[in-house]
Parts: structure tokens; C-alpha cells; sequence
């Protein structure tokens, strides 16, 4: 801010002006005034102080000059004030191009002996980041923004479970990346959610309860035929506490008694045929 200038009129005036009357140099040049020696003051502010100091000067000339002597100091004193330190620039992540990050992610994740088929899934992943990078002309690891990720996440054309799994393999790729410092804000914005159903578990029975209630049916009351015998239903069944368990195998003969298991049993699951037989 500029300081203003004004002549401070003392008692002993020699024009006869009144002491402490206040003169601009605008109002000295109008015609008839009466020029004198009193001193010329600054008013202003400077370094966060306000004051009215006297330039020690009665010709506007030399006040002026006086006066911006001290705004270009910045000070009342008229030393310029020690310069303002300047703060550290931020470190900057190193940069890295995708090429690098997506290679070191895999020479990772090989080193945690992770199985093979696992080790695909993440080959197939950086396959296809770096193939969208590359459709959007990208180089750079920092060239990701969060929109990208978006449209890169919109574009898998998976089931909810498989594209919910995926989802956690792009997280883990930038997690990778931010923990080395490659990157100063993780792209994948943490409003991206996996689809519905992605947490579902599958279903991983072989049967339908009514399929299996067909088989115990048809245990209870086929005929044997082609040399099949009718197994009963604690032959083909264990009852374990956790349910029914299919039997495992078929037995042909030209005639099979089979007895159930002991529930106690340590041969668990299936029923033991009795007699002569051949196992196929």
C-alpha cells in the first residue's frame, strides 16, 4: 500500500499557518499560497505497522523519495526486512511408466509363491490395464486418474463374483504402487463398489434338495434290473450331522445285500455292500 504525504504545520510556521494544520502538495500549488519549510510526514502502513513518520524532508521531491525508499524496504526504518524463508517443495513421487510398475507388481506376487492359476489372474489384469492405457495413449504411472479407473472398472464384462474379485486386484495393484511412493493419490476412488451378488457365496452342492429327494425316493421303492441291486437309503446315505452324503460308487452283481452303517462309524459316508461282488 502506497503512503500518503502531508505537511505537518509547527508553531513557529513561517508562512502563518496554523500549527498542526494539515497541507497536501496538491493544495500548495494552488495559486496564492504561502510556501514554507515545515517538515513533510508519511502515513501509512508497512510490515503490518501503522504510523505517521516525518520524512525529514520539506521539498515533496525529496519527501517522495524518502517515501518510496521505505516501501521497497517494506520497513519504517528504511532497512529492507530479511527475506521470508521459502518452504521445501513437496517431494515429488518418482515417476515410473506403467510398463516398470506393472512389472515389478508381477516379479511381486511371484516372489510370494502364489499358485500358477492365481498368478494368471494377476497377468491377466495388468494385460488389460495396460492395453486401456495404451488405447488412451498413457505412458506414465501418475497419468491415472480417478475417471479412468472408472471407465476401466465400468468396461469388465464379468459375472458379479468374478468382476467383485477383480475389483480387489485393482485395488491391490495401486495399493502396491502408493506403499512405493510411485504415486501421491491412489486413482481408484473408494466410492467404487463391487455389484451386487459379488459377495455371494456359490453354490457348490452337486444336487438340488429335490433331486436328492427324488434319489431317496427311488432307494425306497425301484426294483433291481440289468443286475443293479435296490440299495436302501442308509446303503446310499450316511446320516452324519451334517446331512445326507451321496455314496460313493456302483456296485454290480447278479445279487448284493448291503447293510447301513453305524452313524459312529470311522468309515463315515457310504454303505458297505455285503457278499460276492464287482465294483465298477
Amino acid at each position: 500500500m502506497a503512503l500518503s504525504l502531508y505537511r505537518r504545520h509547527r508553531r513557529d510556521c513561517k508562512a502563518g499557518h496554523p500549527e498542526e494544520f494539515h497541507s497536501g502538495e496538491f493544495d500548495e500549488r494552488k495559486k496564492g499560497w504561502k510556501r514554507c519549510a515545515c517538515p513533510i510526514f508519511a502515513s501509512g502502513t508497512l510490515a503490518g505497522h501503522s504510523r505517521r513518520q516525518s520524512t525529514g524532508r520539506w521539498e515533496w521531491d525529496d519527501a517522495k523519495a524518502v517515501a518510496e525508499a521505505w516501501e521497497q524496504a517494506g520497513a519504517w526504518s528504511g532497512a529492507p526486512l530479511p527475506a521470508a524463508p521459502v518452504p521445501d517443495e513437496p517431494t515429488r513421487p518418482q515417476r515410473i511408466t506403467i510398463a516398470d510398475a506393472v512389472k515389478v507388481f508381477l516379479t511381486n506376487r511371484q516372489g510370494a509363491k502364489i499358485t500358477p492359476a492365481t498368478l494368471r489372474k494377476y497377468r491377466t489384469f495388468t494385460k488389460q490395464l495396460t492395453d486401456f492405457s495404451e488405447k488412451r495413449g498413457y505412458v506414465m504411472l501418475d497419468q491415472f486418474t480417478s475417471a479412468d479407473i472408472d471407465i476401466f472398472y465400468s468396461g469388465w464384462n464379468l459375472g458379479a463374483r468374478a468382476k467383485g474379485k477383480r475389483l480387489g486386484t485393482l485395488r491391490a495393484f495401486f495399493r502396491f504402487c502408493m506403499n512405493r511412493e510411485w504415486l501421491s493419490k491412489n486413482p481408484v476412488s473408494p466410492d467404487i463398489k463391487p455389484p451386487i451378488g459379488a459377495n455371494r457365496v456359490a453354490n457348490k452342492a452337486p444336487y438340488t434338495d429335490e433331486e436328492l429327494q427324488r434319489i431317496i425316493d427311488a432307494c425306497d421303492h425301484s426294483a433291481p434290473s440289468n443286475g443293479l441291486t435296490d440299495l436302501n437309503r442308509d446303503s446310499l446315505f450316511g446320516r452324519g450331522s451334517e446331512g445326507f452324503h451321496l455314496g460313493v460308487g456302483v456296485y454290480r452283481s447278479s445279487h448284493i445285500r448291503c447293510r447301513p452303517v453305524s452313524h459312529g462309524s470311522s468309515q463315515g459316508q457310504r454303505g458297505f455292500p455285503t457278499g460276492q461282488e464287482e465294483r465298477r
